[in-house]
């Protein structure tokens, strides 16, 4: 029976999952997929990162990968003290992405919990471990709502209604039709995407600003304190939802942030 690892090197990162039940390649690969897609991101290790799987051991499951670059720089291949520290930082933000209510690698995992019994995953880095309950995974309960609605939909007959915004695919199209009539502090229940521009604070305030393709400026609230060193001429893409309106701008409750360039 595979356990989590007390520690890997510098390069590498592990995940471990407790379940009594086989997880199936899809599921695993899902959640792997998201993990390297966020690597390869530009805030990470960049689009030239590679990701390789380099242990599988089942049992519960157990997946050690290892980060790495394709071109070498200056006569040396993707390592050294700066390397290690960004996997390691690499493996921090995964572990709290892993326990928002949504996102996709929080639901990828969800989904490895409610379908195939995983009741913990561990994140092993250079510098120890993160260990993650099932009940600190907050998409789990979520995804299980969001299962139990459908199946609600398809028994009980209802009237037709006008259906409900739909959230749209990442940079298909941005949404504007912000409900300005909703009351301050309340949200419409739906959650929006949109492209743009995050503003820091200015001198004398705490609330971050986004500024759509539009040119729309809105007041953006529930930004994770990472987001500080983000550039504010980076283009982003946000999910969020409506907190009705504050002096002249419509709130945004922020849950997800993108960059432009993942899919």
């Amino acid at each position: 029976m595979s356990a989590a690892p007390e520690t890997v090197e510098g390069n590498e990162l592990a995940f471990f999952f407790q379940t009594n039940e086989p997880i199936p390649a899809k599921p695993l690969l899902d959640f792997l997929y998201e993990v390297e897609r966020i690597a390869r991101s530009r805030r990470y290790l960049g689009s030239d990162a590679v990701v390789e799987i380099v242990e599988v051991i089942t049992g519960t499951k157990l997946v050690r990968l290892s980060f790495g670059k394709k071109i070498a720089f200056a006569g040396a291949a993707f390592a050294g003290a700066s390397a290690a520290a960004a996997v390691a930082q690499l493996g921090i933000d995964l572990a709290g992405r892993m326990q928002q209510p949504t996102g996709r690698l929080a639901e990828s995992l969800a989904r490895m919990c409610l379908d195939h019994g995983v009741a913990e995953c561990v994140i092993t880095t250079q510098e120890g471990r993160v260990q993650i309950s099932r009940d600190e995974i907050q998409a789990v309960a979520m995804l299980r709502d969001r299962r139990n609605a459908r199946e609600t939909v398809r028994v009980v007959p209802t009237p037709r209604a006008k259906p409900a915004l739909a959230d749209e695919p990442l940079l298909a199209r941005r949404i504007e039709e912000i409900r300005e009539a909703v009351p301050r502090g309340a949200s419409d229940g739906r959650i929006y995407t949109l492209v743009g521009q995050l503003l820091p604070p200015k001198a004398g305030s705490r609330d971050w600003h986004f500024r759509s393709q539009s040119g729309t400026v809105y007041i953006a609230r529930g930004l994770r304190p990472e987001r500080a060193n983000l550039p504010p001429d980076n283009t982003v893409v946000i999910r969020a939802e409506t907190w009705g309106r504050d002096r002249d701008f419509t709130v945004l409750n922020v849950v997800d942030v993108f960059e432009p360039e993942d899919p």
